[in-house]
C-alpha cells in the first residue's frame, strides 16, 4: 500500500502503511527469517525512501542501513538473487549519509555498490543500465561534498554520458536523475576553473527542470534510489557581485539565474 500512496501523491500515508508493512515482516522474520527477511528488507528500504520524501533525514538512516545489513548477508548466501537489491540499498544509504553531511561514509558505500554494479552490468548490461547512471552520479556527488572536484569529475561525467543514453531511449522517467547530475556536473566544472562547461551543464539542467516542471513529471527510479528524495547540494562559490537579474558574466545572454546562477 506504501508504494500505491506514494504514486498518488500522498506521503504521510505511504509511511502509514509502510511502517505497519515493516512491524508485520519484523514479526514474521523473527519466526520464519528464510521465508521473511527479504520481504522485510524490501519494506525497510521502502521506509527509508517514505522518511526521505518527508525531509526527515535523519529517521530514514536506521531502517536502510538495516536493510543493508540483511542484504549484504543473504548476498553471501544467494549472490546471483540479491546482489542488485544489495547494490541498490548500498546506494541509498550513500545518499543518506550524503544527506546528512556524512561524505566519507557515503563514499564508502556508494564505491561498494559501484563495484557491484559493475560486475553485474558486464554481465547483463541492459538490466543494469539505469543503476549505471545513478551508480556514478552518487560518487560524484559524494566526492563534490568531499571537495574533492577532480575526483568527482570523471564519476559524473560518466553518469552525464549513460543518462543522456537513456534519455533518448525512455524520456522523461529518467531526465529528472540527468537534470541533478548536470547541475553537479556544472558545479565540478565551476570548481575546476572551466566556466564554459559549466555554464552549458547548468544550461541543459535548466531545460530538463522546465521540461518537468511544465509537465509535471516525477522520477520513480532517481526518487527512490539516489538524491531526488535525499539531495542535499553541495556548497559552491558563485561569482558574487552578480545580480540574479542581471546578465550572466559567461555571455550566453540569459539572466544570471538562469545560467550559471544555478550553480550557486
Amino acid at each position: 500500500m506504501g508504494t500505491y500512496y506514494t504514486v498518488l501523491g500522498r506521503p504521510e500515508e505511504a509511511l502509514k502503511a509502510t511502517l505497519r508493512s515493516v512491524e508485520i515482516r519484523e514479526r514474521l522474520a523473527e519466526q520464519y527469517p528464510d521465508a521473511f527477511e527479504p520481504d522485510l528488507a524490501q519494506s525497510l528500504y521502502n521506509l527509508g525512501v517514505q522518511y526521505g520524501a518527508l525531509a526527515r533525514r535523519g529517521e530514514a538512516l536506521e531502517p536502510v542501513r538495516h536493510a543493508v545489513e540483511i542484504r549484504d548477508r543473504l548476498a553471501k548466501q544467494q549472490p546471483d538473487a540479491f546482489e542488485p537489491d544489495l547494490a541498490r540499498s548500498l546506494n541509498l544509504l550513500g545518499s543518506c549519509y550524503s544527506a546528512l553531511d556524512r561524505p566519507e561514509e557515503a563514499l564508502t558505500v556508494t564505491r561498494r555498490s559501484a563495484e557491484i554494479l559493475d560486475r553485474l552490468a558486464k554481465q547483463n548490461p541492459k538490466a543494469f543500465d539505469e543503476d549505471l547512471a545513478i551508480s556514478p552520479y552518487g560518487l560524484g556527488s559524494a566526492y563534490s561534498r568531499m571537495g574533492k572536484p577532480y575526483e568527482a569529475l570523471g564519476p559524473a561525467e560518466r553518469a552525464a554520458e549513460i543518462f543522456q543514453r537513456l534519455d533518448k531511449q525512455t524520456g522523461a522517467p529518467l531526465e529528472e536523475g540527468s537534470a541533478h547530475n548536470l547541475k553537479n556536473l556544472g558545479g565540478i566544472y565551476w570548481k575546476l576553473g572551466r566556466p564554459d562547461e559549466a555554464c552549458r551543464a547548468a544550461q541543459r539542467a535548466a531545460e530538463i527542470y522546465e521540461r518537468l516542471t511544465k509537465s509535471k513529471v516525477a522520477s520513480p527510479v532517481v526518487n527512490q534510489t539516489v538524491e531526488g528524495v535525499f539531495r542535499p547540494q553541495a556548497k559552491r562559490d558563485a561569482p558574487a557581485k552578480v545580480g540574479r537579474n542581471e546578465p550572466c558574466p559567461c555571455g550566453s545572454g540569459k539572466k544570471f539565474k538562469k545560467c550559471c546562477g544555478l550553480l550557486a
